[in-house]
């Protein structure tokens, strides 16, 4: 008798989301899985897609665009676009799934494709700092209000509830009584060459969110670079960083604004750095397990770095604290005082 294997379907849109679904794949039974990736990327992405092609732990793979940056009228038709695209799901992966894998709680996508299926269980794979967020509104509600999304597209969505979400983690954190959490080890990087003089630090748009002030911010990246006189510092810049803002940083080192995700450009080192830091980015969430080499530092906003009016006044603590208890070997705090 022919035993049925689990069906799965993993929806996914970045390097890390992909690492993270195959972390689940090893380590759990064998199952019929299949991949949905959402490419929000016009380019850079090709040899990263092309790998995810040629994978077999996946049965089937669909590759949908899921640029909705642009403006109107090519962001209108893109929404169009990207709607029919997902209504012809069904018909590619059958109707019911037992497991069906979100990468990012907080996008109206992915809930649109999760509507077009009947499923036991939804399963929200690690996305970073996006998880806090996540977990404070699923302990209000077990419905999410895509307050900030048009008419047209709500229309098509309608009312978005999940009655249990299990959340898949690499950090322990409380989740709501009608929610569950499996906590996960990711499998390390292999990769062997380190260069301590190259230093990597990862941008996050808190200037242009009114999260930071411009003046604090030049401050602790000269600190920083005299922290690291003789290293080759390179400045990743997140796309909701303006030019106005990062021509500025030019002194601080390499500013590179990137045609693809950060854990993509890491994948592809040959020579990985000896030091990743960072503001608050969800990198320091998702990386420092899989590079165990790579030394991982954040260091914490001074109260008054922060302006009086910001919302992040009272979004930041809380962050902190669960970095705080997120430290380990390779990840830690860097105390950065303004010069």
């Amino acid at each position: 008798m022919k035993i049925l294997k689990e069906k799965r379907l993993f929806i996914l849109s970045n390097n890390i989301h992909y690492i993270n679904a195959k972390n689940y794949i090893r380590t759990h039974k064998e199952g019929e899985n299949h991949l949905i990736f959402l490419n929000k990327f016009s380019k850079g992405h090709q040899e990263f897609i092309d790998e995810i092609k040629k994978d077999r732990d996946f049965k089937s793979i669909k590759i949908i665009a899921n640029n909705q940056n642009q403006k109107f009228p090519k962001g209108f038709l893109k929404t169009i676009s990207f709607i029919k695209n997902v209504r012809g799901l069904k018909g590619h992966f059958g109707n019911n799934i037992e497991k069906i894998f979100i990468s990012n709680y907080l996008s109206w996508q992915q809930h649109y494709i999760l509507k077009q299926f009947h499923t036991n269980q939804i399963i929200l794979i690690n996305d970073g700092t996006a998880i806090f967020k996540t977990i404070e509104l699923r302990e209000t509600s077990k419905i999410i209000n895509f307050s900030h999304i048009n008419f047209l597209i709500k229309s098509f969505l309608g009312t978005t509830k999940i009655n249990n979400l299990h959340f898949y983690s690499p950090i322990k954190v409380p989740v709501a009584q009608y929610d569950s959490i499996e906590i996960f080890n990711f499998e390390a990087s292999k990769s062997s060459q380190v260069n301590s003089k190259k230093v990597y630090f990862i941008g996050s748009p808190l200037v242009e969110l009114n999260y930071l002030k411009l003046n604090h911010h030049l401050s602790y990246l000269t600190t920083i670079k005299n922290i690291f006189p003789d290293a080759q510092i390179t400045y990743f810049a997140h796309r909701g960083e303006k030019d106005r803002f990062l021509e500025k940083y030019d002194y601080f080192g390499k500013v590179v604004k990137d045609t693809i995700s950060f854990e993509e450009r890491l994948r592809q080192e040959k020579v990985l750095p000896g030091y990743i830091l960072s503001y608050a980015s969800s990198i320091l969430i998702n990386l420092p397990q899989v590079y165990p080499q790579i030394n991982f530092s954040y260091f914490p906003l001074e109260e008054d770095g922060i302006p009086d009016n910001s919302s992040f006044k009272s979004i930041y603590p809380p962050l902190i604290d669960n970095f705080e208890r997120m430290k380990s070997s390779n990840f830690d705090i860097l105390q950065v005082k303004k010069t």
